[in-house]
Formats: structure tokens, sequence, C-alpha cells
């Protein structure tokens, strides 16, 4: 069964977690923060929903479109900037481990091949 969004927008304070359900996956997250402050605004959601919300969504998604989902997010909530802010920066925190991993795994296996170069120059020399 497939629930129109607008009938999502209805149910009250399951709204906003419907609502992410269905689009978690696709694009069409970044465009949810004009539904999410609507909810916001109209008391249908509490900041600390707004908060686990946020923080399942950057779990979830790729770094990229949680960085331009809350960065849209804070725009149009600037009284929860702070809160918003703390979780942007555990993003860029996610961003920078996922970076650090990726290098040293680069520089491992670049040292690997690095040796075996070197062994198979060394085993070369020996033959000559």
């Amino acid at each position: 069964m497939v629930i129109a969004v607008d009938d999502l927008m209805t149910h009250r304070s399951m709204a906003a977690l419907t609502l992410v359900q269905k689009h978690i996956y696709h694009r069409v997250i970044i465009s949810l923060p004009d539904r999410l402050v609507t909810l916001i605004l109209n008391k249908s959601m509490t900041a600390q929903q707004l908060t686990s919300l946020v923080s399942y969504v950057i779990q979830v998604v790729k770094n990229a479109d949680a960085e331009i989902f809350l960065h849209l997010l804070v725009k149009r909530l600037p009284k929860f900037k702070e809160r918003l802010m703390t979780l942007a920066q555990h993003l860029e925190q996610k961003t920078r481990n996922i970076g650090l991993k990726t290098g040293i795994e680069a520089g491992i296996k670049k040292g690997i091949n690095k040796g075996i170069k070197q062994d198979i120059n060394k085993g070369i020399k020996r033959v000559i």
C-alpha cells in the first residue's frame, strides 16, 4: 500500500518519522526539510524528536545528502540552529573518520605493493 505524502503529513506525532522512512533511501530526502519545518512549526514535533530524526538521517544517508539536508533545516529553523549545528559537527567527524580510514587503507595497500616490488627486484638480482 502506498501512502501519499499529504496523507502522511496528517499523522501528527508520527508524520515526520513516516515521512523520513518513506524517503530515506531516495534522493528525495533533500526535499523533506520544508515538510519537516511545517510539522515543527505546527507543534507536531518536539526538539528532541527533531534531534533524533536528524541523527537517524545522518547515520543512514550519504554524507553529502545528509549535509545538504542538515543545512537546509538550519536555514529554515534558526530557533534550532545550535542543536542542529551540534549534529553537523558529528557529521563532519563521521566524514573525517571515513577519510582517515580510506587514507590508511590506501597507504597500507601502497606499502604492500612497494614491498612486493622490492622483493621481486631482490629476487631478480639474486638470480642474475
